[in-house]
């Protein structure tokens, strides 16, 4: 049974059950399992479950300072039922610090050694200085004495080699003692980069998972407990090695890893991956492309440097959107920040249709994600390890299969990932009520989305996250400007591409935008003809294809990547008056564009 940390009101189960539970049983398991990804990992910690059967719960501690909190989930064995998941943090008790208070004490010792070496100092300073005085009343001393003739040349040596010997003691003293500050000065500062090091990097808190469990039987139990970590990642590093004897030259490939999420991963399987992990399954809405127009004389001036501060705003606001858009779960979120990643293309777009070819042209490979490309896992055979520095209930209401076929969601204007969705009828006696829901795909968690309330009989669209093996990408080829009476003409020729890196043939349905406007006396949009026909989906016909979506219904090849991708190129013609401007539109326009965005996505979900 799977499980993610979200709040559930569990259908008849009650709290009261657990208050009458012993004590908790507290465990910490093993990391066996870790996949590295650029900037986070997910690890999969081990747990043996002991116990008599029935209801147990479980406090899994020590977990690390840089967990995802909303990422950890719990997968049973099949004599174990998952009933809750709770993340948890607590204040670390005083005995936990021992380690810095016995730095501490060193610290105190060692200054307090240093304090009697400075005194020490000060007295052999003081020895020097009344051996100097001595000399000084001796020396003219003895010479009166010479010019008297009444000299004691005994007590003279005597005070000499007094005097000599005196000194030789001291300085050796002195260089002794100038030995052991330099040695407790050198200790003295190590403690304190160490006790700087515990402080920064140890917790003042402890992290921890609550999980409730249903144990079918008295035998023991495994658990996998599986969470996203922070600041940790790698990059690749290369080494080629030459054996010009035997023409040979060895490539190494190895990985440079960053590992500081707070826990030790010791003899783990290690998969490297260059995919980015992502707690939202939904792939993100395509918003028709609307504009307006604006009178000539109200047309802004553009240059290149305008054109590359604007497509830079709007890469920016598009990387941030895409992020968000990522880790959105709930629907409210998916919606925003799926408006959020629409906008900011919006922006480019209307540059697409405003700019003159040759400025736009220096800038236009900009707005691609750099490093595109299929995604990648390494898993390492032998194990590594790498060294680092509320309540929920659920039972189960019912199970059932649902019968469907997988397809794929192309959307190059806004990304150059493939997302893989599914349609499913609700052929189940119960409705399905809005809530959150995990998605797994082949054993494997890809994120969570939320699913609006269902009725029976209804279909409606599941996303199972973005399918690493495809690419696609958006061209624009030709952009031709002409005026023809009192009226502009613009013809944009795009290229949409597909690529397939899998050996298996893909179902994919990709889709693009051209300009719509309610200003339809004004402007007028032509689609020419094409050798791939558009979509003739009734739903896409009826919802999308008026207000400019274009889709098409593409049965990809295997292995088409490179020259060998599918290639759709399509052509339309806009004209308007040329006293006009192609904007985008603002204000209360923009507000109902976003509320239709929302309806269309909705309606788009289940039908």
């Amino acid at each position: 049974m799977f499980l993610r940390s979200f709040v559930f009101i569990a259908l008849g189960f009650s709290l009261s059950l657990l208050s009458a539970e012993p004590d908790p049983q507290v465990v910490v398991g093993k990391v066996t399992e870790v996949t590295l990804f650029r900037g986070q990992a997910q690890v999969v910690r081990t747990l043996a479950i002991e116990g008599e059967k029935g209801t147990i719960e479980i406090v899994v501690t020590q977990l690390p300072e840089k967990i995802v909190p909303d990422s950890l989930f719990a997968e049973g064995s099949w004599g174990i039922e998952v009933r809750a998941v709770r993340y948890r943090t607590r204040a670390v008790s005083e005995e936990s610090r021992g380690e810095v208070r016995e730095i501490e004490g060193g610290l105190k010792e060692l200054e307090k050694k240093l304090f009697v070496l400075k005194q020490n100092k000060e007295i052999m300073q003081k020895r020097l200085d009344y051996l100097d005085k001595l000399e000084a009343f001796v020396v003219p001393s003895a010479q009166i004495e010479l010019s008297k003739g009444i000299l004691n040349v005994d007590e003279l040596e005597k005070l000499t080699l007094f005097s000599f010997k005196q000194r030789e003691a001291t300085l050796k003293e002195i260089i002794e003692l100038k030995e052991k500050e330099s040695h407790f000065k050198e200790e003295l500062s190590f403690l304190k980069r160490k006790r700087k090091e515990l402080s920064s990097h140890s917790s003042k808190v402890v992290h921890e998972a609550l999980l409730f469990l249903e144990k079918k039987s008295a035998v023991p139990e495994s658990l996998r407990l599986t969470y996203l970590v922070d600041d940790c990642s790698w990059s690749p590093a290369y080494s080629f090695r030459a054996d010009t004897p035997n023409n040979v030259v060895r490539l190494e490939y190895n990985a440079v890893i960053h590992q500081l999420s707070g826990e030790s991963w010791e003899n783990v399987k290690l998969t490297l991956s260059t995919a980015s992990p992502s707690l939202s399954a939904a792939s993100p809405g395509l918003a028709p492309f609307q504009i307006t127009l604006r009178k000539e004389a109200q047309r802004q001036q553009t240059n290149e440097d305008w054109v590359q501060a604007n497509v830079k705003a709007s890469l920016e606001a598009r990387g941030q959107a895409l992020g968000a858009n990522r880790s959105a779960v709930t629907q409210v979120d998916n919606f925003n920040t799926g408006w959020a990643f629409n906008n900011a293309v919006l922006n480019y777009q209307i540059l697409e249709l405003t700019c003159a070819p040759d400025i736009l042209a220096s800038v236009k490979n900009e707005f691609q994600s750099a490093g595109d490309g299929p995604t990648f896992s390494y898993p390492l055979e032998a194990a590594v390890s790498l060294a680092s520095r509320d309540d929920q209930q659920m039972v189960r209401i019912m199970q059932n299969d649902f019968k469907t076929t997988f397809y794929y969601v192309a959307t190059p204007v806004l990304d150059s990932f493939v997302y893989r969705e599914a349609e499913l009828s609700n052929n189940s006696p119960f409705d399905l009520l809005n809530g959150p829901a995990s998605i797994y795909l082949d054993n494997r968690f890809v994120g969570s989305m939320e699913i609006t309330t269902v009725t029976r009989g209804q279909i409606f669209v599941v996303g199972f996250g973005a399918e690493p093996q495809l690419r696609t990408s958006r061209e624009l080829v030709e952009r031709k400007e002409s005026v023809q009476g009192g009226n502009q003409i613009f013809t944009f020729h795009y290229r949409l591409r597909l690529e397939n890196y899998q050996g298996s043939k893909m179902s994919v349905r990709l889709q693009d935008r051209i300009p719509y406007s309610n200003e339809s006396a004004i402007l007028n949009v032509i689609l020419e003809p094409m050798k791939v026909p558009l979509s003739e989906n009734p739903l896409y016909l009826r919802l999308e294809r008026l207000q400019g979506i274009l889709r098409w219904e593409i049965e990809l090849a295997p292995n088409t990547s490179g020259e060998k991708a599918q290639q759709i190129d399509y052509r339309y013609k806009m004209e308007f008056d040329r006293t006009y401007m192609v904007s985008n539109p603002t204000g209360i326009q923009a507000e109902q564009m976003q509320r239709d965005f929302n309806d269309l996505q909705m309606k788009k979900s289940k039908y």
